[in-house]
């Protein structure tokens, strides 16, 4: 039987992350990547979209959840058995996604991290991401050992499989009930505070230390051209919650290569949270 492979955007809460899930899928399918697009949105998430514009997605799952919630199920939900799990404020850039699919005959689990610190003091990093938590306090609170890795969820790579059911259930578990203080994100623990952990205590790892698959935009001072980040990356990032005029000039222009390559209208440009979403006034 043929493994299925396919991508999986969650898609909740404020219309802003449907426009960015349908600028998301059009860029994949710009760039000639063939395989399925699982949407797992709510109705208000998907407001502004037209009929012809959710027909860019395959496969619709309607869940009025959290996405903390939703992504802590993303085995069951899947409807692949390869499954790459995509955050909506992303942008595909030109690689094939079948080389990360191909990742998965070999391991069940994957993730896009910063690095590490290793229990024994050795680090893998720097300090361009965190953990969510001071590194002694989750020392004090869990009996981890070995690397503790410092993971970005905007890439989840996986499939099916007893050990990535095992993972998500203590992923799950942790983040449920922190033992201990945490940086809170939107009101919430941050789910990769949790994953963290979680991946310590089973003894997984990424597959690769510093796998950088998308291009963050911070606000650089300056940036290159387009075709210079897709020599190294396979989408740009445009997560946070504010967004500087540059990282939208530079977000606006991707997409629109993209919506141009199909002549479509580009109608969504990218708006910095903060200014459009209820709970990001004060972050």
């Amino acid at each position: 039987m043929k493994t299925t492979k396919g991508f999986l955007i969650i898609c909740q809460g404020n219309p802003i992350y449907g426009e960015m899930a349908y600028n998301l899928a059009v860029t994949l399918r710009a760039t000639g990547n063939h395989f399925p697009i699982c949407l797992v949105y709510n109705d208000s998430a998907i407001s502004r979209l037209s009929k012809e514009q959710h027909n860019f997605f395959t496969d619709k799952i309607l869940m009025d959840e959290h996405f903390i919630n939703i992504r802590l199920k993303l085995p069951e939900i899947t409807p692949y058995d390869y499954t790459l799990a995509l955050d909506c404020d992303l942008l595909w850039l030109n690689k094939d996604a079948g080389e990360l699919f191909n990742i998965l005959d070999s391991i069940d689990f994957t993730v896009e991290n910063f690095g590490y610190i290793n229990t024994n003091g050795e680090t893998d990093g720097d300090n361009e991401y965190l953990h969510w938590a001071n590194f002694e306090d989750i020392e004090n609170a869990y009996p981890i050992e070995g690397r503790l890795y410092k993971c970005c969820n905007s890439f989840i790579l996986f499939k099916k499989s007893e050990k990535v059911n095992e993972l998500f259930k203590l992923w799950a578990e942790i983040q449920s009930q922190p033992k201990c203080k945490y940086i809170e994100w939107c009101n919430s623990c941050p789910d990769e505070f949790s994953l963290n952990i979680a991946l310590n205590l089973l003894k997984l790892e990424p597959h690769k230390s510093r796998w950088r698959v998308g291009k963050w935009l911070l606000g650089d001072a300056t940036y290159f051209p387009i075709s210079h980040h897709a020599k190294d990356y396979y989408a740009i990032n445009a997560g946070g919650n504010i967004k500087t005029r540059r990282d939208i000039e530079y977000y606006n222009l991707t997409a629109q290569a993209a919506f141009d390559k199909l002549n479509l209208p580009f109608n969504f440009k990218l708006k910095s949270k903060r200014d459009h979403i209820k709970e990001r006034i004060k972050m």
